[in-house]
């Protein structure tokens, strides 16, 4: 049986929509190292938002400082959720920093001041968006849950599920999805994120003979109700560079229109419109550049962004 918990800090239904980002780099604070910065972005003032972090520690006397945008958040080490294990704490720690986020940038800092080490494994920040027309249930877990070999967890999704995971062993965690496998995940010092749609069984095996368990963080799932997002997307090479004609063909405006363009997958343009109606066209030029001239395969990626929702196109620009 799993060793731990995943427990709800947040959950029910509301009018908007959400969003996430993670640093799943696993960074080791101590003497020659005391200060972790993590930037995310806020598409509009949120209502409410969290920030969710994950770290190991020898013991409990641990000392630090948070700060989110220059404010101070905490002095003190009081995880949500800890647990014991080989000598180790490995603690969750949630916080609700609704008051701090603004629009844009955000910055959060975590700085040591103690001579104990502190492994930060992820972090992770939550928000939530009112939005008229936008109706979300959903349903917020985290926490320290083990699984050793051979053992399995199920999980419930809604319609979209986000799950912070790691597996630091010669060993596969494997994600089923209604029974089909999605992916695998082994040897890996950091921490993976899996993002599934639709599925409505979610199921985790950790398979391979290891002594040492894999780690659930997090589990977040929410279903959301919405006008219709959709883009039309027109690209052509022309004389003097590139044509490109973009509709916003759904039922809303978009806060942002992100285009894209990349040779042989590397970006070589980068375009972003702001606030795009329903039923606009955008018609813009690229100029024929000496990267656009090189041989290989040119393609565009436009998303369209409404608060935590987005809308991706990918298409081939033939020469």
């Amino acid at each position: 049986m799993p060793i731990g918990e995943l427990a709800t800090f947040d959950e029910g239904d509301f009018q908007g929509t959400i969003d996430y980002s993670s640093s799943l780099k696993s960074i080791k604070l101590g003497m020659d190292n005391k200060e972790i910065s993590y930037n995310f972005f806020a598409e509009k003032e949120p209502y409410k938002s969290y920030m969710i972090i994950g770290t190991e520690t020898p013991n409990l006397l641990t000392k630090w400082r948070l700060w989110i945008n220059n404010f101070s958040l905490t002095k003190e080490f009081r995880p949500n959720i800890n647990l014991e294990y080989n000598s180790k704490y490995f603690n969750i720690h949630v916080f609700d920093i609704s008051h701090f986020v603004k629009k844009g940038k955000n910055e959060f800092v975590i700085n040591s001041v103690t001579v104990e080490p502190i492994t930060v494994n992820f972090i992770n920040s939550l928000i939530f968006y009112n939005i008229s027309n936008f109706y979300t249930k959903f349903s917020t877990k985290a926490g320290i849950l083990m699984l050793k070999s051979s053992e399995r967890l199920m999980l419930k999704n809604f319609h979209k599920s986000y799950i912070i995971l790691k597996n630091p062993n010669k060993s596969v965690l494997k994600i089923y999805g209604d029974g089909t496998l999605l992916s695998e995940i082994g040897d890996n010092k950091n921490s993976e994120e899996i993002e599934i749609n639709e599925n409505k069984e979610i199921d985790i095996i950790h398979e391979g003979q290891v002594k040492c368990p894999a780690f659930i963080y997090l589990h977040y799932t929410a279903k959301t109700e919405s006008p219709k997002i959709d883009i039309s997307v027109d690209g052509k090479v022309i004389d003097k560079g590139i044509l490109l004609n973009i509709e916003n063909c759904g039922e809303i405006d978009l806060d942002k229109l992100l285009v894209n363009i990349m040779l042989n997958g590397v970006t070589v343009h980068f375009k972003t419109f702001e606030d795009v109606k329903t039923k606009s066209i955008i018609r813009y030029e690229i100029p024929m550049s000496s990267l656009l001239q090189k041989k290989g395969n040119l393609n565009i990626r436009v998303v369209g962004v409404k608060a935590g929702l987005r809308k991706v196109i990918d298409k081939e620009i033939e020469r």
